[in-house]
């Protein structure tokens, strides 16, 4: 009974500290981030992937409203790319629950990630036996880090990296020789690796590679592998995590592996090696000093020193003043401290794993290993926050060592305790820059606007009416040539439930908006028409400043001035019910047929338009025949109307397996056929000759597989022989 009540007190005690930690980093992060005076129905950032954030909240408050909740739950947890995030979304669904706007669940969730992250840097610190008081300011330090700030709800699932902190605890378990290895102790372990894998990809990965490295130290002291075993078997575990939740992708893969799919590339969206190089981690990084520091001369030096070094995501590695001592005493201890003292030992074993991350996350670093295995993971600058980590622990462990040894007097014990406080309201000053009201009103703006936009387009039209976006943005890709995140063009979508948004990544309309993404505006006002589009949205911000002046003088030249604008003239809407009304009279019902055969195959087949990367005509560029195609049984690829002069032509199609293919020639979208003579057919070449007796438009190249054996298209050569 004194056992049990023991043990009871013992949990209050744990769940009064959590709960005074969560409180001040409760009223940190209201402060930090002026919550006094922002309106939290709306995200506070709005840019890049945020609009991802936006889209899942959307979503989950849709099908909670409409009683789909927990199906619209599952598919988004069991969805269709290689990715982690289990326990993050169910948190956001939580937080769903209780709010009508995504906009305050989504904040509600990125605010409540702080205090998540300082529970798991604060029951870290306790797994490794650390006073309480000395594990809460270790929780808050830790959760303001640069790193978490910056991430922001632009990459909300990196910013809630709350099992980081744990998982670091565990490895410094495995590597206390004096820890006692039982069954209690493996299922601690196995439970953080399948935890860590189902919150994210990159950390499940970063803590196999530490886990592996712990393997190899533990066998060169042990000289047994049964001894280290638990080590190699925790590096499988959170894989194991992520295969669950991508079930229906693996299968997918599995299913394409005569197609040459490979997951981790389609994922990482062809990602390269040379990337690692571009997000990679710079050591100097870590050690400066956070952008918009509050001291000006600090602000100053780091902003001379960013235009050196550019701003890309690897900025956001900068430990703060604390945790970069931390670093440094770590890796100095290890090198230059002879002592075998228990708490020397601990710290050696900090700077051991500080050293051997850095090896592996630095530009030129031992990630060109990982690389050739998937170069999708690519950002080994975010393995600092397991270096933040070790860092963090290091200088705990130091002031516990000064508090027990030091300063047993009551009094000094006291000092002691204030200076610590002292030291962490100077490390939330030093690691977090101002709020930037400034930046909060233009995101605000720019989301305000858009949602005007879209209401008013709301009441103009008939319910569920379809609106094509401009640029329209295929998988992956977008028609910005610029720097700018084409995310942030879904916006609209996420601000009516009574208009069908069309866009490229929605597999319904996947094939068809495919299509048009590299048709003439023309022929794009057609097919929308066809399909019943009844409206266009423009995006200026999806172009470059010459391709927008061309598409806008194209939509004015057939449609008139825009039907409505946004406030900020960055968005444009255009109706298309006048436009109909005038096609009407000039198309007969012959044309609209053909436009209608034209329209339905393009939605039902699964159709590759490669707009002539394929196709080298005689005097012109240089066959590419590295941008081959698989077409897989059922696919058509068409394309690339071209026009071409009158004349005698021929058309060499070089691929493999081209015995299974059927193959057309036509113009005019498919209106006219074309007669030719296959002059040679073999398994890699089909040649051909046709003549044309004038002047064609929309020439196009009609190569079909409607067999169970998959066709690689290389290329296609034309050339004009009289």
């Amino acid at each position: 009974m004194l056992i049990k009540r023991e043990i009871k007190k013992s949990i209050c005690y744990e769940i009064a500290w959590m709960l005074i930690l969560a409180g001040f980093v409760s009223v940190s992060v209201f402060l930090i981030f002026h919550l006094y005076e922002i309106d939290l129905t709306t995200m506070i950032d709005v840019q890049g992937d945020a609009c991802g954030l936006a889209g899942v909240a959307h979503d989950y408050i849709s099908g909670i409203k409409s009683g789909r909740g927990v199906q619209v739950l599952l598919n988004s947890l069991f969805h269709a790319k290689l990715e982690t995030s289990f326990l993050h979304k169910i948190g956001l669904f939580l937080c769903c629950l209780f709010f009508d706007s995504f906009g305050t669940a989504a904040n509600f969730y990125y605010f409540a990630g702080y205090i998540f992250v300082a529970l798991g840097m604060y029951i870290a610190l306790r797994m490794l036996q650390k006073e309480t008081w000395l594990a809460a300011i270790g929780g808050v330090i830790y959760t303001f880090l640069p790193y978490h700030y910056l991430r922001g709800e632009q990459h909300i699932y990196l910013a809630n990296y709350y099992m980081v902190p744990i998982a670091c605890a565990m490895i410094i378990w495995l590597l206390d020789e004096q820890k006692e290895r039982n069954r209690k102790f493996n299922l601690i372990c196995i439970s953080i690796c399948v935890l860590m894998g189902l919150t994210d990809i990159y950390y499940s990965v970063f803590l196999a590679i530490i886990l592996f490295f712990v393997f190899i130290y533990n066998l060169w002291n042990k000289k047994s592998i049964s001894v280290c075993f638990m080590e190699l078997a925790l590096c499988v575990i959170p894989f194991l995590a992520i295969a669950i939740e991508n079930i229906p992708y693996l299968i997918s893969w599995f299913n394409h592996l005569g197609n040459n799919s490979n997951a981790f590339v389609s994922a990482g969206d062809g990602r390269t090696l040379a990337d690692l190089q571009v997000y990679g981690l710079r050591i100097v990084q870590l050690i400066y000093p956070i952008q918009n520091h509050r001291i000006g001369l600090l602000a100053n030096f780091r902003e001379n020193l960013d235009q050196y070094l550019g701003t890309d995501e690897s900025r956001m590695v900068t430990l703060g003043l604390l945790m970069t001592v931390g670093l440094v005493v770590s890796v100095f201890i290890l090198l230059f401290s002879n002592k075998n003292d228990m708490v020397t030992e601990e710290i050696k074993k900090y700077g051991t794993l500080n050293v051997f991350i850095i090896l592996v996350a630095n530009i030129g670093g031992l990630n060109i290993f990982v690389g050739l295995i998937s170069s999708s993971i690519r950002c080994y600058n975010r393995m600092s926050i397991f270096i933040a980590a070790f860092s963090l622990m290091t200088i705990i462990t130091i002031l516990q060592y000064v508090l027990r040894k030091g300063f047993s007097d009551i009094r000094k014990r006291a000092v002691i305790i204030l200076g610590a406080a002292l030291v962490l309201c100077l490390a939330l000053l030093d690691q977090t820059p101002p709020f930037s009201k400034a930046d909060y009103e233009y995101n605000w703006e720019l989301n305000h606007n858009t949602k005007k936009l879209v209401e008013e387009i709301d009441l103009i039209t008939d319910d569920n009416a379809s609106i094509l976006m401009l640029p329209i943005i295929t998988e992956g890709v977008s028609e910005a040539k610029h720097d700018m995140r084409n995310y942030e063009q879904f916006w609209p979508s996420v601000y009516s439930d009574n208009l069908c948004w069309i866009e490229g990544t929605k597999e319904e309309y996947m094939n068809w908006a495919n299509a048009l993404s590299v048709m003439r505006t023309e022929m794009i006002l057609e097919y929308s028409v066809c399909e019943g589009v009844e409206g266009i949205w423009l995006d200026e911000n999806g172009y470059d400043k010459e391709s927008f002046d061309e598409i806008k003088s194209n939509l004015d030249k057939f449609l008139g001035n825009p039907t409505l604008i946004s406030e900020t003239g960055k968005q444009y809407y255009y109706s298309l019910t006048t436009y109909e009304e005038l096609l009407d009279t000039i198309y007969t019902k012959e044309d609209w047929n053909v436009i209608e055969r034209q329209n339905e195959l393009l939605k039902t087949s699964k159709g590759r338009y490669y707009g002539g990367a394929l196709l080298s005509i005689a005097g012109g560029e240089k066959v590419m025949q590295d941008n081959s195609l698989v077409i897989s049984s059922g696919e058509l690829q068409y394309g690339p109307y071209i026009s071409l002069d009158e004349g005698k032509y021929e058309l060499m199609i070089v691929g493999n397996q081209l015995q299974f293919a059927d193959f057309n020639l036509g113009y005019d979208l498919g209106a006219e056929a074309i007669k030719y003579t296959l002059e040679e057919g073999n398994e890699q070449i089909i040649k051909i000759t046709f003549i044309l007796e004038e002047d064609v438009d929309n020439m196009e190249f009609i190569l079909f597989n409607d067999n169970d054996m998959d066709i690689r298209l290389d290329y296609y050569f034309l050339k004009k022989v009289q």
